[in-house]
């Protein structure tokens, strides 16, 4: 009997979870230590980490400073299931399960970011990863809480910008700088939460300031299959230049808290400027490619926490947010980018009704989008979205019923090409969990999910020299539609914990970005299309205690996840899918200092799509070492060496991976301190 490759290449994948291993930031403690850790962003409902029946993950503290890097897609790629675009070090978006761009959202508090960042690979979020308080990561379909936009997933930083709570004895205050080998990177930032007098209003007030030089690469920056291909008689190799990175912010707050819950309003500013490396096919021949980007955002949040009515507690979100960036090739403004964007969201949490709970939420959005200049690949367009949501949780004994469903309506409009549509999307999602022996939770879920398109997928018509193509949307898609499964099997406390996730979904009319083997321009073209698709993998997570003492604890820790991704339509596989990622790790953590040493193991990546080429695997070293010198441990000092062997790394999620790898190695020392 004939064996299809790709088929036995995908169960391949499935069977590898049984010797789960575990990934963690660079140097970072394993976040399966904590399992009963609030997750806000995974429900309304406000669970611990161990009820959620999705994949989740949690940055916060010391491991949230050590992950930090000069992107939000570096700093949470080497969470379970996580990948990142890699596109170029100032600018890299979190890939989930094999699904980016527009399927997944990345929030600030529960609010979008209000950016261009889905448009296209090379545009950063304007998410200020220095002040971030805790990241929050869900895996797989979160629709119902945030829109058909979080259909394969949410990345929430939270920031702590509107103070929700009186500070502890009146004065909050953190501060942390870095120092990186790589590219000298220079980083500060601090923050200060105060109550004025006696009154019950809280100001807050950060900043933050980043610079680096140009990133060294281990090698060439070419691929050594794209230097076969095509050779050149100039080859960059280890400096690149114009890969430099530079930004700032600054927010200030103010919140009445009482007794009933607080009101309160934050105005932030945020600028970046980094260098695109766009220019390595050919580095003496044409100019520097930056961007250039500033956004002015203002949000406002409140929560009412005394019942009222049938509901126990509310909460309102709004946030309005002036984008810009420019790209500049040397001194000249090529396309400029423009974004005006507000959203909304109500959430009311019900009383409970014997062993019933819920929560009901209605969310809104608006967003005027224009390109300007000689990449204006979309013309000017507005959304508008309005949703409306539920969710229930009903608990009997050791069983847990859990079910959600999501209506939203989506407007579309480009009046230069008299273009209109009106797409309703209905997103239903239910599971049911048992706990059983205390610490252990067994639990399946299914969803069905839809997607209305973007407007880049709808309206591109025009060259993208970011990816090297010229990008075709199409006036006629409708909404993806997705229907999955998710196992789940966790284990919570004990000398080993551990999480097992496997999921399974098929999308009808998935709209991928396809070659079509033509050329325009000198580009290749690229149409968004929409095709059957497959998606199947697993993320799982193990911890053991191997010593424990009075003074201090070893563990092991070991992580694997992985993904597999089919256009079913054409029988091939989907192009930019992560590869499977093997992590073990091992780490004593005692009063006055925490050590961690891990290797990360990613396999080659030979299921690739059509114009693509593989993309060789690789092997890191991380280490890490943070001493507390003061019992309080308010203060910790960090050294961490991050792909100490400094092998080569490319993404094969990057457009440009073979033109652009991984920083090599990099040392950092910082500190953190809190008051």
């Amino acid at each position: 009997m004939a064996i299809n490759k790709s088929s036995f290449l995908g169960g391949l994948c499935l069977l590898a979870s049984v010797p789960a291993a575990r990934a963690a930031p660079a140097g970072a403690p394993a976040p399966v230590h904590d399992q009963d850790q609030v997750i806000v962003t995974a429900s309304p409902l406000v669970q611990d980490q161990f009820d959620v029946l999705q994949g989740v993950s949690a940055l916060s503290g010391e491991d949230l400073s050590k992950a930090a890097s000069l992107s939000l897609g570096d700093t949470v790629a080497r969470l379970p299931g996580v990948s990142q675009t890699g596109y170029t070090f100032g600018a890299s978006r979190p890939i989930i399960r094999g699904l980016g761009g527009d399927r997944i959202r990345v929030l600030i508090d529960g609010l979008g970011t209000f950016d261009a960042s889905t448009a296209s690979p090379d545009h950063a979020p304007s998410v200020d990863m220095t002040t971030a308080r805790r990241i929050e990561v869900v895996r797989g379909p979160a629709t119902l809480l945030y829109g058909s936009s979080a259909a394969g997933g949410v990345v929430n930083v939270i920031d702590g910008r509107i103070p929700t709570a009186l500070p502890k004895d009146g004065l909050e205050a953190t501060a942390s700088g870095f120092y990186g080998t790589n590219g000298s990177e220079r980083t500060g930032s601090g923050g200060v939460t105060v109550q004025l007098g006696s009154s019950p209003l809280v100001a807050h007030l950060d900043g933050s300031y980043r610079k680096t030089g140009d990133i060294t690469v281990p090698g060439f920056a070419r691929s050594d299959r794209q230097r076969a291909l095509d050779p050149r008689p100039v080859e960059l190799s280890g400096k690149l230049p114009d890969s430099d990175v530079r930004e700032a912010s600054v927010s200030g707050g103010l919140s009445y808290v009482g007794e009933d819950g607080y009101l309160g309003v934050a105005v932030s500013h945020f600028n970046t400027n980094y260098g695109i490396p766009v220019n390595i096919d050919q580095p003496l021949e044409l100019p520097d490619t930056r961007i250039a980007m500033h956004q002015t955002r203002v949000d406002v949040s409140g929560e009412l926490r005394s019942p009222f009515l049938v509901f126990q507690s509310a909460s309102l979100r709004f946030g309005y947010g002036d984008y810009e960036h420019a790209e500049k090739n040397g001194n000249v403004t090529g396309t400029r980018f423009l974004n005006k964007q507000w959203e909304t969201r109500l959430e009311l949490k019900q009383k409970p009704w014997g062993d019933l709970t819920g929560a009901w939420g209605v969310q809104g959005s608006g967003r005027d989008f224009r390109v300007l200049g000689d990449e204006a690949f979309v013309p000017p367009s507005q959304t508008d979205r309005i949703g409306v949501f539920t969710v229930q949780r009903l608990d009997i004994g050791a069983v847990a019923l859990e079910a959600g469903m999501r209506f939203e309506n989506q407007d579309l409009t480009a009046p230069d090409i008299g273009y209109r549509s009106s797409i309703g999307t209905l997103s239903a999602s239910a599971g049911v969990s048992y706990t059983f022996a205390d610490d252990w939770l067994a639990g399946v879920s299914a969803y069905r999910t839809e997607r209305a398109p973007s407007a880049e997928e709808v309206l591109a018509d025009g060259p993208h020299d970011a990816t090297f193509t010229y990008e075709k949307g199409d006036l006629t898609l409708g909404k993806e539609t997705a229907r999955g499964v998710e196992l789940t099997l966790k284990k919570s406390s004990g000398p080993v914990s551990g999480t097992l996730n496997a999921y399974y979904t098929t999308y009808g009319d998935f709209i991928s970005e396809q070659y079509t083997g033509e050329e325009k321009d000198g580009l290749r073209v690229v149409q968004f299309t929409p095709v059957s698709a497959r998606f199947y993998g697993f993320e799982a997570e193990v911890s053991a205690d191997l010593w424990r003492s009075a003074d201090g604890v070893l563990k092991a820790d070991a992580q694997a996840d992985c993904v597999h991704a089919q256009d079913t339509t054409n029988d091939r596989p989907l192009p930019r899918i992560p590869p499977l990622r093997v992590t073990g790790g091992i780490e004593y953590a005692a009063d006055a200092f925490d050590a961690r040493a891990e290797v990360q193991w990613a396999r080659k990546q030979d299921r690739f799509g059509l114009s693509e080429l593989p993309t060789d695997g690789y092997t890191t070293v991380n280490l890490s070492l943070d001493w507390h010198p003061f019992a309080d441990r308010n203060l910790v000092l960090m050294l961490e060496a991050r792909n100490l062997n400094d092998a080569e790394i490319r993404y094969s999620t990057s457009f440009l991976k073979d033109y652009l790898p991984a920083a090599g190695r990099n040392v950092r020392i910082g500190f953190r301190v809190q008051l």
